[in-house]
């Protein structure tokens, strides 16, 4: 089973608009509300592929219990601590008239001690059935940086082996713990690394950089240029077709998912990147965040671009 981690889980809020004017009034050409957080996407993806999946995390006020109603709707398996607050609410504004999207992202809840310990006992028992544990997104005030690490060790502990998309201090200190993959995008790894970076020499300095720092491999992912995967055997690239996306928000999740599919089934790394890009750029096709057709992810498999770097 894949266990997916999402500390700071959302209400996201998708508005569509002709154009963003600031200091106008703007009627919505449209609006859909989601549980969401990073995790979640990735819970949504894994679920339609699927995979047994089980979603732990924290839920706070009336969000929190329409993210839980919303995940009891789609039938996918909860395990969630709750805390005293509420919620946050994620914005993603869609211009139709120029497909740019603006994102507005609230902090969320402060945990307090009887909400960590809370968590951290359902992570506890909910680890020593999951092979696969997937910790995703920024963590809520009131966590130390270094949570994501000590949930990393424990995780390992029981055997699973785990995946971090995060950044700053928390993708940092996640490697304390030794996860088998870390999955920063371009940017996330440069500001870890104190380097701005960009293209393909950049990517794969700075995977190998994270590697030596105590990931077992290490994709950074680079948007349409597709991802560079540096592990144990070397350093490849695996590059969608170009594509029209109709929906950004969520591809890095969905390409967590398809590595997470490929350590659960025990692909080798050529497999699981031509995998985590497809179902990446089959994400970006779909407007629904978290979510893709399987149409698309059948199209995109053979088209994928495969070079090995090192």
């Amino acid at each position: 089973m894949i266990i997916t981690v999402t500390m700071n889980a959302s209400v996201d809020k998708r508005y569509r608009v002709d154009s963003l004017e600031p200091g106008t009034v703007i009627r919505l050409d449209s609006c859909r509300n989601t549980a969401g957080g990073k995790g979640l996407n990735v819970t949504r993806v894994l679920r339609q592929l699927n995979c047994e999946v089980l979603a732990v995390g924290v839920a706070a006020g009336r969000n929190g219990d329409f993210i839980e109603e919303e995940l009891n709707a789609l039938g996918i398996r909860h395990c969630f601590a709750r805390a005293k607050g509420e919620s946050r609410c994620c914005v993603n504004v869609v211009e139709a008239s120029s497909g740019r999207q603006t994102e507005f992202l609230e902090p969320g809840p402060t945990l307090d001690p009887t909400a960590i310990y809370d968590f951290t006992s359902r992570f506890t028992m909910a680890v020593e059935s999951g092979s696969i544990v997937s910790l995703s997104g920024s963590l809520p005030q009131g966590l130390p940086p270094g949570f994501y690490g000590r949930l990393a060790s424990m995780a390992g502990g029981s055997g699973a082996r785990v995946i971090v998309d995060s950044s700053g201090e928390s993708l940092s200190e996640s490697l304390t713990g030794s996860p088998v993959l870390v999955k920063p995008n371009l940017e996330e790894a440069g500001a870890l690394l104190g380097r701005r970076l960009s293209g393909l020499a950049d990517a794969a300095w700075a995977a190998t950089q994270l590697m030596a720092r105590g990931a077992g491999a290490v994709a950074v992912s680079m948007g349409a240029d597709g991802v560079v995967y540096a592990g144990p055997d070397g350093v490849i690239r695996g590059k969608p077709p170009k594509i029209t996306p109709r929906n950004a928000v969520g591809c890095g999740d969905a390409m967590v998912a398809g590595f997470a599919v490929g350590l659960a089934e025990g692909w080798d790394a050529p497999r699981s990147v031509r995998y985590a890009v497809a179902l990446s750029a089959a994400s970006a096709l779909c407007e629904e965040t978290g979510a893709f057709r399987e149409s698309d992810l059948e199209d995109m498999l053979p088209r994928v671009e495969m070079a090995r770097l090192s």
